[in-house]
């Protein structure tokens, strides 16, 4: 959890705007998307009645983040990164948005 205010990570991000929370969706990260969307969806069918009083709450935003490696190389400057079609409808039921965040290379 985290409040309004609070630092924010990285800290020169500055303090956090607004309040909110995360759950953990899958333990998998890095390069495998695919494997993180199917352990995601799996989530949201176990504990969708859940995920519906966490939306009801009328946070700001309600985000699944997908945590990624850069897997860009020379030779393929435009890696392409798929979402499993039942994970996006499982995620919009929700009105959850999707983001992908990049980190360096492995």
């Amino acid at each position: 959890m985290y409040f309004r205010g609070d630092p924010g990570f990285p800290k020169s991000r500055g303090p956090v705007e607004n309040s909110g929370f995360n759950i953990v969706l899958s333990g998998s990260h890095g390069g495998a998307i695919e494997k993180q969307a199917r352990e995601a969806l799996s989530y949201i069918r176990k504990h969708k009645n859940d995920l519906m009083l966490i939306k009801s709450m009328k946070f700001k935003f309600s985000v699944i983040d997908f945590g990624l490696y850069d897997l860009a190389t020379e030779d393929r400057p435009w890696p392409s990164y798929r979402l499993p079609a039942a994970f996006i409808e499982a995620a919009g039921e929700l009105g959850f948005e999707i983001t992908l965040s990049f980190y360096g290379a492995p």
